[in-house]
């Protein structure tokens, strides 16, 4: 850390804080003196952390993160493991005219090389065998990418290479473990010293004069695990020149804050003269005094460690393999490049498709087929029939497009579904046509000339579960399919076995709350009813799963939900209480009006004939007298508080005492005792309460 840097910071920032324009200077006072105390708590604090014995260890703020070993590369390097993750990458050759590219995919041994400090440097090709079994004398030198990947260009013809041998010139580098447990403090050859282990933290010492080595600080656990650091911050440790003249700035500070106070300055030029006139010199580290500083080191780890791992890394060594390649694959076609277009090759370089393609890829999906921009090709496994389409093949086994030009500069896509198994059409490619597959289903639209949409649903073997009608199809849970036709809504459920589809509603409604595609068993379980709505003058339903009507709207002027209860009304005006599942709990009496909602597990309900509240609980059961004028729901102001309900009651000459109570009908607080004169103003918003 810059000790000029910090002293400046420090000893001016409370007085630059006052310097505000237009403004008289005892008004700045207060802020001034607020700023040099901020400043004292900097100063101690590096006085403190910078005492030149007994240093105190102080640690990071970074939570360590879940507790992960990391495999460290051992002392004696493996180049039989080295060999055989090579060995296993995966290699390509590709064909362009008269020029063959062989390239090495570092993927499967990248992390290795990095873990292990190995560098590959240059590679070299020879022993080229191909399918024909005649051998090219070639030897071929190529600098290694970064990431370890390699690349060839031959001038070789079309023919496919079926073996090579690949050389590799590598370097790794040499390194040096030292182990340090909670008994040992030190660690001379690197001059590092008061190595420290305090929960999952680590300190130590180290001077600044000793020559930079790359060291690696690993935490061993009591499984002998090892761990990487989550955090680490450093800072050097201060000389008693230093900290007596931190010293000083504090004294100093004393003394401006004294005098303000006797209120000394009467202008800002008086008190800028002042702290000039009196400020410590500045104190500068000798350039011999900087090399003799020591820097503390601070580590974070995610584990309490056993032991430490001091790795020192150190010189490097030259090395190389040589490693035998062999295309295992049975194809027998291959995509080549001649004169910039493209076709398909066998294994001694005849064409089978002849290069008059712009781009073509093998589809990874669907084996034989080729992807050419908006064509499809398809060759056999023996490469006696191939099939050209005019079409292009999704990701999916059935959906292909093809686009139709609409104008010099637009073109519009038509749909189809395909079965790529077995080569034929299931619904022909259509211009106005669009298909989505969406969860094991394929959603089909029909654009028709008068604006009428049609739409079907297949499934993802290609059979029709819903023929072509004006329709909006939507799935649910449990192969549900919400179907709205003519604004009615029906639900069906598809048979799997039989791919039959079943009517579940009896009913016609307007619109049916299904739950959504990924709504889960437990889901499911809390909440196993939705609503079904009817006309507008008609009581919603309540639906299983399985479409049957669990709570019948007709037998009902009014439903309300209200978590895992239903508050209902019957056609007389009486009301109960039913559980999730639609079964009653109790019929209220027929004098006992409930609100819609319950909280905290109560609910208002107000007698009809008092025209006052009380509460019951989930069984309906009266747990709070009807007692009150008004009241509210019970809720909580924050996290952790009780629930608190807010009350009124009104006495025979008119006076209203409004008080909050808690659920077991007990007084919170303090009563508001209202006169009748007093509240008059107030009456209609206290009464808005019992809609709360």
């Amino acid at each position: 850390m810059n000790l000029k840097k910090i002293v400046f910071i420090v000893s001016i920032c409370a007085f630059l804080s006052m310097n505000a324009q237009n403004s008289n200077f005892k008004e700045k006072k207060e802020s001034i003196l607020k700023d040099i105390s901020k400043s004292e708590a900097k100063i101690k604090s590096l006085i403190v952390f910078g005492f030149s014995k007994d240093i105190p260890i102080k640690f990071s703020t970074v939570i360590p993160v879940e507790a992960k070993p990391v495999k460290l590369s051992s002392t004696k390097f493996d180049l039989k493991s080295l060999k055989e993750k090579i060995k296993k990458a995966n290699w390509t050759q590709d064909v362009v005219n008269n020029e063959t590219k062989i390239t090495l995919d570092s993927e499967g041994y990248e992390d290795f090389i990095a873990v292990n400090n190995i560098e590959l440097n240059n590679a070299i090709l020879n022993n080229i065998t191909f399918y024909n079994h005649k051998k090219l004398n070639l030897k071929v030198e190529e600098n290694v990418r970064y990431d370890g990947s390699v690349e060839f260009l031959l001038k070789i013809k079309q023919k496919r290479i079926k073996s090579f041998d690949l050389t590799l010139l590598f370097q790794f580098e040499e390194f040096t473990d030292f182990k340090i447990d909670k008994k040992e403090l030190f660690l001379s050859s690197l001059q590092i010293t008061d190595i420290q282990i305090n929960n999952n933290m680590v300190s130590f010492l180290k001077k600044n004069n000793e020559k930079n080595k790359n060291i690696e600080v690993y935490a061993m656990a009591k499984d002998g695990l090892y761990y990487e650091r989550t955090g680490m911050s450093s800072m050097s440790k201060f000389s008693v020149k230093e900290i007596n003249y931190f010293k000083e700035i504090l004294l100093f500070f004393e003394d401006v804050k004294t005098v303000l106070k006797k209120d000394k300055f009467k202008t800002e030029k008086e008190f800028k003269n002042y702290i000039s006139s009196n400020q410590p010199e500045e104190y500068i580290l000798s350039k011999k005094e900087e090399r003799e500083k020591q820097t503390l080191y601070n580590f974070d780890f995610p584990i309490q460690p056993e032991k430490l791992l001091f790795r020192v890394l150190e010189q490097h060594q030259t090395s190389e393999i040589t490693i035998s390649f062999k295309e295992d694959s049975n194809e027998i076609a291959f995509i080549a490049k001649s004169n910039y277009k493209v076709g398909v090759i066998d294994r001694e370089g005849n064409w089978i498709v002849k290069p008059k393609y712009e781009f073509l890829s093998k589809n990874k999906y669907f084996p034989g087929y080729y992807n050419a921009h908006n064509k499809t090709v398809y060759i056999s496994s023996s490469n006696t029939e191939i099939n050209s389409y005019d079409f292009f093949l999704e990701e999916d086994p059935f959906i292909v497009k093809k686009w139709y030009k609409t104008g010099e500069y637009r073109s519009e896509a038509g749909h189809g579904l395909f079965d790529v198994k077995n080569k034929k059409f299931i619904l022909p490619i259509n211009r106005n046509t669009y298909i989505k597959n969406h969860y094991s289903y394929y959603f089909v639209k029909k654009y028709q000339d008068n604006d009428t949409i049609l739409t079907a649903l297949f499934d993802f073997e290609g059979a029709k579960i819903f023929d072509f009608e004006n329709q909006d199809i939507s799935l649910s849970v449990n192969k549900i399919f919400k179907v709205t036709k003519g604004g009615k809504v029906s639900l069906y459920q598809l048979d799997t076995v039989s791919k039959e589809i079943k009517l579940l509603t009896t009913r016609l409604y307007t619109s049916i709350n299904t739950p959504h595609i990924r709504t889960s068993i437990e889901e499911q379980t809390e909440r196993p009813l939705f609503r079904a709505d009817k006309n507008r003058d008609e009581t919603s339903d309540y639906l299983t799963f399985s479409g049957k009507i669990a709570i019948d709207g007709k037998k009902y002027s009014n439903i309300s939900c209200s978590y895992d209860r239903f508050i209902v009304r019957n056609n007389a005006g009486v009301y109960s209480i039913l559980d999730k599942q639609g079964t009653l709990i109790k019929e209220l009496c027929a004098t006992t009006i409930p609100k819609k909602e319950y909280s905290n597990y109560l609910l208002q309900v107000q007698n009809k004939k008092t025209k006052l509240y009380g509460y019951i609980n989930k069984s309906g059961a009266m747990v709070i007298p009807f007692m009150y004028s008004t009241a509210t729901r019970f809720v909580k102001e924050k996290k952790g508080s009780k629930a608190l309900a807010l009350v009124s009651i009104k006495d025979k000459a008119g006076n209203i005492s409004n008080f909050a109570i808690d659920l077991t009908n007990n007084l919170v607080g303090k009563k508001e005792v209202l006169k009748r004169n007093e509240y008059d103003e107030k009456e209609e918003m206290i009464h808005q309460l019992n809609n709360y």
